[in-house]
């Protein structure tokens, strides 16, 4: 909810707005016209509305313009009657009706992506795609909001959700439409603790495999079960998506379980194998167990052909 509002300076439209604040049965407005009803109600609203510090909500008759929230907040606080600022006499267009909104709610680059939504699809459907940059720059200061909301409004309902919490970028979104809804909620908790980039890796992954084997919604289901069955499921996603790495990390597991098992030498690959060394640690209590450990990297080197063919 906007902190506070500057009608001299905001804009010449509000400023030359006449305003009759009169008081109104708040459950008559609820119940009216809910075109205009864009914004978020949140839990600062019930504060401010105890604290009576509320922005007086904005009407055109019985309609709101802006205020839905602080109305909604009122009402379940138990008031019945509430004062507004009547914009009736102005004859406002609709054009100007949603702009008197936006300025009023002053969060121009923090709407969520629904409130976006909302606010595109009042521009498209009522306003017949009437615009302009000032108009647009209340929602989003940086430049036109509408290019990435349609790729929003594209989008089905839990993915768009996906985005919404934060748990999927725009583009990740788009491009895994292709994860059927029952095969994400099996995955969704798990993502939801990884960091945003290896989130991202994960689903570009079961995305790939379902594009590469075109797999039906049962099929997907069943390959995400199977992935989150393993004790690393993004680990497993990765290799999944790149079968060839799977015979690589069981043909280095075979080669270090033959030649170096009970040794107490570890060998590790680089990532993927995507590198031009291996990486060699070990311990030793004494000079005999030492003379072990280098009978058993001449071992290593005698055999190590085989693994370097897999860098």
């Amino acid at each position: 909810m906007a902190a506070g509002i500057s009608w001299i300076s905001s804009s010449v439209l509000v400023s030359s707005i006449l305003m009759n604040i009169l008081e109104f049965n708040i459950k008559e407005l609820l119940c009216a016209d809910r075109l205009m009803d864009f914004f978020s109600t949140c839990q600062e609203d019930e504060q401010v509305i105890n604290k009576g510090l509320y922005d007086l909500p904005f009407v055109d008759g019985i309609n709101v313009v802006w205020g839905f929230h602080i109305l909604e907040a009122a009402s379940k606080a138990g008031m019945e009657r509430i004062y507004c600022r009547n914009l009736e006499s102005n004859n406002l267009t609709m054009k100007e009706k949603l702009e008197t909104a936006l300025q009023a709610e002053g969060r121009a680059d923090r709407y969520s992506w629904s409130e976006k939504e909302k606010i595109y699809l009042f521009i498209e459907n009522i306003l017949h795609g009437e615009t302009d940059e000032r108009l647009l720059r209340l929602v989003q200061g940086g430049g036109s909001f509408i290019p990435s909301v349609l790729i929003y409004s594209s989008l089905p309902d839990f993915m768009k959700n996906t985005v919404e919490k934060g748990l999927a970028d725009l583009k990740t979104a788009r491009s895994c439409v292709n994860i059927p809804e029952k095969a994400f909620k099996l995955i969704e908790e798990y993502i939801s603790s990884l960091s945003f980039s290896k989130r991202r890796i994960m689903l570009v992954n079961i995305s790939e495999i379902i594009s590469r084997n075109t797999l039906d919604e049962k099929e997907s289901v069943k390959l995400v079960k199977e992935i989150m069955a393993s004790e690393e499921p993004s680990s497993e996603a990765e290799m999944r998506r790149y079968p060839g790495l799977t015979g690589s990390f069981r043909q280095f597991d075979a080669f270090c379980s033959l030649n170096l098992k009970n040794t107490g030498i570890t060998l590790k690959s680089p990532p993927w194998f995507e590198g031009d060394a291996y990486a060699v640690s070990f311990s030793f209590k004494s000079a005999k167990h030492l003379g072990k450990i280098i009978a058993s990297l001449e071992k290593l080197k005698e055999n190590s052909d085989e693994i370097f063919r897999l860098l």
